[in-house]
């Protein structure tokens, strides 16, 4: 046999149904954690022929998708990425340009004498260096 009475039995059952009202029921869609969402694809299978793929619309969500998001600029440095340094150590170097044009003080471009000339101009023309032997410009150029 129960302890509890009748009318404080109804009292508790009334008290719960109360309780339970105050609750919210959500109904309605909805992400706990947007940033950890994983998108899943359609099953590769799965096309529509009716469909027809629009080319502005698909550079249009590109540039959308890219825009969003945040791995779009990993691969530049941070001076590419920001007008200003964003850290203290960013500050030290972050000139990247030359101050002075490097001078060609030791650079000597090829030249050639009368005679280099004479040698490549007949070997363009017979396929053989002028200075070989003759058994070996028998075997054709390269030998």
């Amino acid at each position: 046999m129960s302890s509890i009475d009748e009318v404080s039995r109804i009292a508790i059952w009334r008290e719960h149904v109360k309780k339970e009202g105050a609750l919210v029921m959500r109904t309605e869609f909805s992400l706990s954690h947007p940033n950890r969402l994983q998108g899943i694809p359609e099953k590769p299978n799965k096309v529509d022929p009716r469909v027809q793929v629009n080319e502005e619309a698909t550079l249009a969500a590109t540039t959308k998708l890219n825009d969003l998001s945040q791995t779009k600029d990993t691969h530049l440095l941070p001076f590419q990425k920001y007008k200003t340094p964003q850290t203290t150590s960013q500050q030290y170097g972050w000139v990247q340009e030359q101050l002075m044009k490097p001078r060609n003080r030791f650079t000597y471009g090829k030249g050639q004498c009368d005679v280099t000339t004479y040698a490549d101009h007949y070997y363009a023309m017979s396929g053989r260096s002028p200075y070989a032997s003759g058994a070996a410009s028998a075997l054709g150029p390269g030998s």
